[in-house]
């Protein structure tokens, strides 16, 4: 940052007064009362738990009110994000600010890392529930990248082992793609639903085609057709119990035991 931001830094136009400053990735300035943030987020208060002023003082434009390191926090988001973030943990009843599905998942990862209230939590999980209605793969990629284990169990309720093995949603009948809707997990999540989905390797028939070959009138192999045969694989095949896996699923040793 230059001496000039520094001293004059940018402010948003609707955060210009308050105890506490909030810096946003691309270096706007937000101000904020820290007994609404102490309010709405646990990190938030653990942070703050310092004695504060009681002048009266607050932050603005000004170049002669400087930010106080202690008071100075910094947060990976853009403006417009953060902006929506620190309105709805510092209103008197938290009112969702108008976000798509892409800016509620990252307000919900703010409220995960800044340890908000469930009250906060709850009202974004019900947006996002409703605006992946139908799409219920993709609220379970954003429930595995929080880390959202009760949201997790409610996506995979919602399915049974056919429409999860064919990677699309329980009233759908054809299509899907299982291997796309997993890369979309988190590589966490990814490893400990194989483990819970598939069985040990076993040795399975499976019919494959096998490319058949002749020689040529100058005595070249060339490629005739291919012939479907029967022929022995390693395979991994799904497990049968989908009500047994999603308990285990929602079970606290399978996750402190590392998915085993």
């Amino acid at each position: 940052m230059s001496n000039k931001e520094s001293i004059d830094p940018k402010f948003h136009p609707s955060f210009t007064e308050g105890d506490v400053c909030v810096i946003a990735k691309d270096g706007t300035h937000f101000a904020a009362d820290c007994n609404r943030l102490a309010r709405g987020s646990q990190t938030f208060k653990s942070l703050l738990e310092l004695p504060r002023p009681t002048n009266g003082h607050e932050l603005s434009k000004s170049a002669d009110k400087k930010v106080e390191e202690s008071k100075t926090f910094h947060i990976d988001a853009t403006s417009t994000l953060t902006a929506y973030f620190l309105a709805f943990l510092g209103a008197d009843i938290p009112l969702l600010p108008p976000t798509g599905l892409a800016d509620t998942f990252k307000l919900l990862k703010l409220c995960d890392m800044f340890e908000c209230t469930c009250e906060h939590t709850k009202l974004l999980q019900q947006r996002l529930q409703a605006e992946t209605k139908g799409h219920v793969w993709k609220l379970l990629a954003i429930a595995s990248h929080l880390n959202d284990r009760a949201l997790g169990l409610q996506c995979l309720e919602k399915m049974d082992m056919n429409s999860f093995k064919h990677g699309r949603a329980p009233e759908e009948s054809r299509g899907g793609d299982f291997a796309k809707k997993m890369i979309a997990l988190s590589y966490d999540w990814q490893g400990r639903l194989y483990s819970l989905v598939f069985q040990d390797k076993e040795q399975v028939i499976a019919q494959r085609a096998h490319p058949i070959y002749r020689m040529s009138r100058k005595h070249h192999k060339v490629l005739d057709r291919y012939e479907v045969q029967p022929t022995e694989i390693t395979a991994m095949t799904f497990k049968n119990d989908w009500s047994r896996l999603c308990r285990t699923f929602g079970d606290d040793n399978f996750w402190s035991s590392g998915g085993d």
